[in-house]
């Protein structure tokens, strides 16, 4: 998996935005595979075309899942020889193996941190914030409700804030 912060540091504002709408209609992604070299995840599919006459583009990306980076990219579409960065259909990629991961032929469960999506937007929000850390919510009271101090009222009033 990786970020949204990930990704808005990989491509332009209206990429993402574009990706992101490709990737909400997972319908257009298919033949997705995934595979490993050493520790980053390999990704591809082949995603249908905005325009129904074009064949389906192929994708693929490289991600460090480990470092929350974007390692490389490539795309059969006229945009990605075009431009510099990724295309929408690479980056819908990303965001497709975030929310499906479970429908990529390879994937295997054991390489990736899991997390919770809730847990998983709300430190994406955070570290786009630049909320400096130990600030309130870098404390199991807060983030899970865990009574560390023996005050189990406190930790409950915590969570619930």
């Amino acid at each position: 998996m990786i970020s949204r912060v990930a990704l808005s540091n990989s491509c332009s504002p209206a990429v993402l935005s574009r990706a992101a709408i490709v990737a909400d209609r997972g319908l257009r992604i298919h033949d997705r595979t995934c595979s490993y070299e050493g520790e980053l995840t390999v990704l591809t599919a082949s995603v249908d075309a905005t325009y129904s006459y074009d064949a389906p583009y192929r994708a693929s990306v490289r991600i460090d899942e480990e470092a929350d980076r974007l390692v490389g990219y490539g795309c059969t579409c006229p945009a990605a020889r075009k431009y510099a960065g990724p295309c929408k259909h690479a980056i819908a990629l990303c965001l497709d193996f975030n929310d499906r991961s479970d429908r990529y032929e390879g994937f295997d469960e054991a390489h990736h941190v899991v997390t919770s999506r809730s847990i998983a937007l709300f430190l994406d929000r955070r570290r786009a914030s630049g909320v400096a850390a130990n600030f309130l919510c870098d404390n199991t009271s807060y983030l899970l409700g865990a009574d560390e101090k023996g005050k189990p009222e406190r930790s409950r009033q915590c969570f619930e804030a």
